[in-house]
């Protein structure tokens, strides 16, 4: 999740405290995309218990229905459109 603290707080900080809260922060980060990832894998597992069908598309096929939904991002997200090509380039990396 986000973690935030306000710019005067932050400068307040002596810099040893500073790196404290930035090693703890990514720490807690790498915890919670494994219990992500954990929490994922049980709601996919649940699902497929209860017939839900899995299809797993090849590069090639992400790549037609992402050409596909572009055109959906653009009419209904266009305000954050710079965050959602941000996102897909992570997801194609």
């Amino acid at each position: 999740e986000v973690q935030l603290a306000s710019g005067q707080t932050w400068n307040s900080l002596p810099e040893k405290y500073q790196k404290i809260i930035l090693e703890c922060a990514k720490e807690s980060a790498t915890y919670e995309k494994q219990l992500w990832r954990e929490a994922e894998a049980d709601c996919r597992k649940e699902a497929l218990e209860h017939g839900c069908q899995e299809i797993i598309l090849s590069e090639e096929e992400l790549e037609k229905f992402r050409e596909k939904v572009t055109p959906l991002y653009e009419k209904y997200c266009s305000g954050y459109m710079e965050m959602i090509e941000k996102i897909a380039d992570i997801k194609r990396k």
